[in-house]
């Protein structure tokens, strides 16, 4: 016999909230893939910082064997502590290059950046909503988000899941109603049919 379930998944300064009917609870939606993980990550991680810097680094085709390696020198010239980021390759046919974003600013000029990358390094500073398209759409190009695409720091911090009680507790003592806007809409799970979704953003606490 299916009853009304509930679902939390605090991602900092956006909470959704699932509601479905099932038997039991569901660790994971079918929707929820590689990409919306991705997403919650940026959110929980890099959407309530007031100094998102995002760096688009060029690359050649052939460089995509030792993008970790590179990566991991240029990083360690930006901050040698505390230092969190997501990188996601974006091989389009035009410009291929790295899309990387940190919570560290590097005091280092664009051209001393360059020198260090070994190919153009262009900076900026970058909005939320920004993030998700430039995300969304190399991540969707690439149609796969593996070790040879994604690249993320060891110190991102995770969402937090709740089912049924446990998420109306965290709900209500959070006072996440209160706190900002609400989304509502529904998504069609391929196993679980219709679920409600609200999607709450506000100030994370």
């Amino acid at each position: 016999m299916n009853i009304e379930r509930t679902k939390l998944v605090h991602c900092g300064a956006i909470t959704y909230v699932y509601n479905y009917e099932s038997s039991e609870n569901i660790k994971s939606f079918s929707f929820e893939d590689e990409f919306l993980q991705l997403q919650r990550s940026l959110a929980i991680n890099f959407i309530d910082d007031y100094a998102v810097i995002g760096f688009t680094l060029s690359i050649n085709t052939n460089d995509v064997s030792s993008l970790q390696t590179r990566l991991d020198n240029f990083l360690s010239n930006i901050a040698k502590r505390g230092l969190k980021y997501i990188a996601v390759l974006d091989i389009a046919k035009k410009h291929p290059c790295v899309h990387l974003i940190t919570n560290k600013t590097a005091k280092l000029t664009d051209e001393q950046l360059t020198s260090i990358w070994g190919n153009k390094v262009i900076r900026g500073y970058i909005s939320y909503d920004e993030l998700l398209i430039r995300y969304a759409t190399a991540a969707r190009k690439s149609q796969m988000l593996t070790p040879q695409y994604l690249f993320t720091s060891d110190k991102l911090k995770k969402p937090r899941t709740f089912h049924n009680d446990a998420a109306d507790v965290f709900f209500y003592e959070r006072e996440i109603m209160d706190v900002g806007t609400c989304d509502v809409y529904e998504i069609s799970d391929s196993q679980h049919g219709i679920i409600t979704v609200s999607e709450y953003m506000g100030i994370p606490y």
